[in-house]
């Protein structure tokens, strides 16, 4: 769209080196003519040139970068690496009873606020009580996600299982916890002054073995990377 404006003065500008604009009647035709206009005209396709591939280049820096094929897109969470969340001897099931079957949720999002960033915050799971016995289990256990509508039918011969089914009677819900002392510390710091009753139950290496058979078929849980590169 530029290119025709600026021909056009170029070619006036032309015309004003030769002169007077005109030939003298028997004058010939000027040489100096021809190649004024072929050298102006050889800078204006240089000059369109030089803006269509400083255009083309300002398009590419601004075009987002393409994901490759079968790449996480970024922001995507990641699979927790293994040694972030695998158990051993000494880690606790901790389960904070709240009265109602939404209690425990409600609490949760109630510390929400003033322990956001917490570790424990992504490594906890819900159970609900209800009737004839059923437990319902959703949430990260031992690093993978739980998604239980009966825990009575899955905890075979799990003593932590067990465990955990005694703690959330009909009517009530809990937060359930499987880390280190020190986590299950900070996670009943973080509650106290909501009303709750507190199971803590410290696992042995059989128990560990048990519950980590028993909940292997569930798929990896994921965590969102951490800013600081610290575990997320």
């Amino acid at each position: 769209m530029l290119v025709q404006p600026m021909l056009s003065a170029l070619v006036l500008a032309a015309d004003g080196v030769s002169g007077s604009g005109g030939k003298d009647a028997g004058e010939s035709a000027s040489t100096w003519d021809v190649g004024g206009f072929a050298f102006w005209l050889l800078i204006v396709l240089v000059a369109v040139g030089v803006l269509v591939g400083v255009l083309l280049l300002s398009g590419r820096r601004r075009a987002p970068a393409a994901t490759p094929a079968g790449a996480d897109p970024p922001g995507a969470p990641a699979p927790r690496r293994v040694q972030h969340v695998e158990p051993t001897e000494g880690w606790e099931l901790a389960v904070l009873t709240f009265d109602g079957c939404n209690g425990a949720e409600r609490a949760y999002a109630g510390v929400r606020d003033a322990a956001a960033g917490a570790a424990w915050m992504r490594e906890v799971a819900f159970a609900e009580g209800h009737r004839h016995g059923r437990v319902v289990v959703r949430g990260t256990v031992g690093g993978r996600y739980v998604d239980e509508q009966d825990l009575a039918g899955a905890e075979g011969e799990t003593p932590l299982l067990a465990e955990l089914r005694s703690d959330v009677p009909e009517g009530h819900s809990a937060l359930v916890a499987y880390a280190p002392h020190g986590d299950v510390d900070e996670i009943v710091r973080a509650f106290t002054g909501r009303p709750h009753e507190l199971h803590r139950h410290r696992a042995s290496a059989a128990e560990v073995t048990a519950l980590g058979l028993a909940v292997s078929g569930a798929p990896a849980a994921t965590a969102w990377p951490a800013a600081d590169g610290k575990r997320p």
